[in-house]
Protein backbone atom coordinates (compact mmCIF):
# COMPACT_ATOMS: atom_id res chain seq x y z
CA UNK A 1 0.00 0.00 0.00
CA UNK A 2 1.23 3.30 -1.23
CA UNK A 3 2.05 6.26 1.34
CA UNK A 4 -0.39 8.83 -1.38
CA UNK A 5 -4.22 9.00 -0.57
CA UNK A 6 -6.79 10.07 -2.69
CA UNK A 7 -9.40 13.55 -0.77
CA UNK A 8 -12.43 13.38 -3.47
CA UNK A 9 -13.05 16.70 -2.43
CA UNK A 10 -9.87 17.87 -3.81
CA UNK A 11 -10.32 15.83 -6.62
CA UNK A 12 -13.58 17.06 -7.36
CA UNK A 13 -12.80 20.63 -7.24
CA UNK A 14 -9.60 20.05 -9.26
CA UNK A 15 -11.69 18.40 -12.28
CA UNK A 16 -14.13 21.80 -11.87
CA UNK A 17 -11.36 24.58 -12.11
CA UNK A 18 -8.32 23.38 -13.92
CA UNK A 19 -7.38 21.83 -17.15
CA UNK A 20 -6.12 19.15 -15.83
CA UNK A 21 -4.79 17.03 -12.44
CA UNK A 22 -3.11 13.94 -11.97
CA UNK A 23 -2.05 12.58 -8.34
CA UNK A 24 1.17 12.47 -7.59
CA UNK A 25 2.98 8.60 -7.36
CA UNK A 26 4.75 7.77 -4.01
CA UNK A 27 8.26 8.90 -5.52
CA UNK A 28 7.01 11.68 -6.64
CA UNK A 29 5.42 12.66 -4.04
CA UNK A 30 8.50 11.69 -1.32
CA UNK A 31 11.10 14.10 -3.98
CA UNK A 32 8.47 16.81 -3.38
CA UNK A 33 8.70 16.68 0.54
CA UNK A 34 12.53 16.17 0.27
CA UNK A 35 12.82 19.01 -2.24
CA UNK A 36 10.22 21.71 -0.33
CA UNK A 37 11.74 21.07 3.23
CA UNK A 38 14.78 21.83 1.76
CA UNK A 39 14.07 25.22 0.19
CA UNK A 40 11.26 26.34 2.22
CA UNK A 41 11.78 25.19 6.01
CA UNK A 42 14.71 27.47 6.65
CA UNK A 43 12.16 30.23 5.47
CA UNK A 44 9.88 29.57 7.37
CA UNK A 45 12.06 28.77 10.56
CA UNK A 46 13.34 32.27 9.78
CA UNK A 47 9.97 34.12 8.96
CA UNK A 48 10.67 35.35 5.91
CA UNK A 49 7.80 35.72 4.64
CA UNK A 50 6.77 37.05 0.96
CA UNK A 51 2.96 37.87 1.70
CA UNK A 52 0.45 36.80 4.58
CA UNK A 53 -3.44 36.55 4.55
CA UNK A 54 -5.14 37.95 2.28
CA UNK A 55 -2.79 39.90 0.64
CA UNK A 56 -1.14 36.61 -0.41
CA UNK A 57 -4.48 35.29 -1.01
CA UNK A 58 -4.87 38.48 -3.98
CA UNK A 59 -1.42 37.66 -5.31
CA UNK A 60 -2.25 33.86 -5.80
CA UNK A 61 -5.66 34.97 -7.40
CA UNK A 62 -3.75 37.29 -9.55
CA UNK A 63 -1.65 35.05 -11.29
CA UNK A 64 -4.13 32.01 -12.30
CA UNK A 65 -4.99 30.13 -14.48
CA UNK A 66 -1.23 28.34 -13.24
CA UNK A 67 0.16 25.06 -12.87
CA UNK A 68 -0.07 24.28 -8.97
CA UNK A 69 1.59 21.47 -6.83
CA UNK A 70 -1.05 21.06 -3.97
CA UNK A 71 0.01 18.69 -1.22
CA UNK A 72 -0.26 17.45 2.44
CA UNK A 73 0.74 14.98 5.14
CA UNK A 74 3.62 17.32 6.82
CA UNK A 75 3.35 19.30 9.71
CA UNK A 76 4.32 22.89 9.51
CA UNK A 77 3.67 23.94 13.16
CA UNK A 78 4.54 27.76 12.50
CA UNK A 79 1.51 28.44 10.85
CA UNK A 80 -0.67 25.71 12.87
CA UNK A 81 -0.52 23.18 9.78
CA UNK A 82 -0.75 20.01 11.29
CA UNK A 83 -0.70 17.90 7.71
CA UNK A 84 -3.90 17.43 7.61
CA UNK A 85 -5.43 14.10 7.47
CA UNK A 86 -3.56 11.98 5.32
CA UNK A 87 -0.47 12.32 2.48
CA UNK A 88 -2.02 13.79 -0.20
CA UNK A 89 -0.30 15.25 -3.66
CA UNK A 90 -1.56 16.42 -6.85
CA UNK A 91 -0.48 18.13 -9.86
CA UNK A 92 -2.95 20.40 -11.46
CA UNK A 93 -2.19 22.24 -14.97
CA UNK A 94 -4.55 26.02 -15.52
CA UNK A 95 -5.82 25.84 -11.87
CA UNK A 96 -8.45 28.40 -12.38
CA UNK A 97 -9.82 29.19 -9.28
CA UNK A 98 -8.72 28.40 -5.22
CA UNK A 99 -10.71 27.28 -2.96
CA UNK A 100 -9.62 28.78 0.41
CA UNK A 101 -11.89 26.92 2.75
CA UNK A 102 -11.08 23.45 1.18
CA UNK A 103 -7.60 24.50 1.57
CA UNK A 104 -7.83 25.57 5.11
CA UNK A 105 -9.85 21.92 5.82
CA UNK A 106 -7.34 19.74 4.48
CA UNK A 107 -4.35 21.84 5.44
CA UNK A 108 -2.92 21.71 2.24
CA UNK A 109 0.39 23.18 0.89
CA UNK A 110 0.68 24.75 -2.59
CA UNK A 111 3.68 25.41 -4.76
CA UNK A 112 5.00 26.21 -8.11
CA UNK A 113 6.67 23.09 -10.10
CA UNK A 114 9.52 24.46 -9.93
CA UNK A 115 9.22 25.17 -5.83
CA UNK A 116 10.10 29.18 -6.86
CA UNK A 117 6.98 30.07 -4.47
CA UNK A 118 4.56 28.34 -1.81
CA UNK A 119 1.41 29.12 -0.39
CA UNK A 120 0.69 27.71 3.36
CA UNK A 121 -3.07 27.18 4.60
CA UNK A 122 -4.37 26.33 7.77
CA UNK A 123 -7.58 24.97 9.96
CA UNK A 124 -7.18 27.73 11.79
CA UNK A 125 -6.66 30.53 9.29
CA UNK A 126 -8.53 33.67 11.39
CA UNK A 127 -8.11 33.07 14.57
CA UNK A 128 -4.26 33.48 15.11
CA UNK A 129 -2.60 32.41 11.94
CA UNK A 130 -2.93 33.71 8.18
CA UNK A 131 -1.92 32.03 5.08
CA UNK A 132 1.86 32.75 4.25
CA UNK A 133 3.36 33.05 0.69
CA UNK A 134 7.01 32.60 0.45
CA UNK A 135 9.33 33.05 -2.67
CA UNK A 136 8.46 35.08 -5.83
CA UNK A 137 5.20 34.40 -7.95
CA UNK A 138 6.95 35.82 -11.11
CA UNK A 139 7.40 32.37 -12.52
CA UNK A 140 3.86 30.69 -11.54
CA UNK A 141 3.06 29.71 -15.09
Amino acid sequence: MGIVRSIPEVEAWLSDHSESWRMLSDSEYRALVRDWNAKFRPLIEQEQTTSTGSRALDLLAGHLPADIILFSGIRVPEVANLGGSCACGYSASGLTLLDHNLLRQKELLTCAPDLSWSCLFSHETGSMFHEQLYGHLESVA
